[in-house]
């Protein structure tokens, strides 16, 4: 039979599911592994995954206050022009820091409704390449989106607040006044 199948003769069983309290050790037997283990193993991993999701959470709310800033105060320096033709025109620093803050929010709607599908793609492909083996089924419950949407717009709108209140040191004489 050697002959026939040359490679039985290196096939080694690596793993055996039984309902067996004891397994007698031996030559043949390399490891036992009980079921509590192996959920032990499990309730590690999960545990160490729970941290590494509020680690990237928390660099992201960080990381999307600093880049939401920045964008902001680009954008606040290139429309200057306009919010001093705002103020001459009789509008309140209020006003203004309001028509921003509304702007801001819109763009942060039209990036929830494409965040949300994107985060759910991008989320199946890590899981299905990082833990593959483990066989877990993505399942994003209502709270799950819910918390994202708040955190979102919570930094949009912390964001646009910061941004609005240079409203109140526009110069609008200099500012009508300088070429573009």
């Amino acid at each position: 039979m050697g002959i026939f199948f040359p490679i039985c003769s290196y096939y080694r069983i690596n793993t055996i599911f039984t309902r067996e309290k004891e397994i007698p050790t031996g030559k043949a037997v390399l490891n036992v592994q009980s079921r509590q283990a192996i959920m032990d193993s499990f309730d590690t991993f999960m545990q160490l995954m729970n941290v590494m999701v509020f680690l990237l959470v928390t660099a992201a709310v960080v990381l999307g206050i600093v880049v939401l800033y920045n964008l902001g105060v680009m954008s606040y320096t290139e429309r200057y022009r306009e919010m001093a033709t705002l103020k001459v025109l009789g509008f309140k620093d209020r006003r203004i820091g309001r028509l921003l803050v509304s702007q801001n929010l819109w763009l942060t709607v039209l990036g929830i409704l494409i965040g949300l599908p994107a985060g759910w793609g991008i989320l199946r492909y890590l899981l299905d390449a990082l833990a593959g083996e483990y066989k877990l089924q993505l399942v994003i419950g209502p709270v799950t989106y819910l918390i994202s949407i708040l955190l979102t717009t919570g930094v949009s709108l912390l964001v646009g607040l910061m941004v609005s209140r240079k409203n109140r040191h526009i110069d609008m004489v200099a500012a009508l006044k300088t070429e573009e």
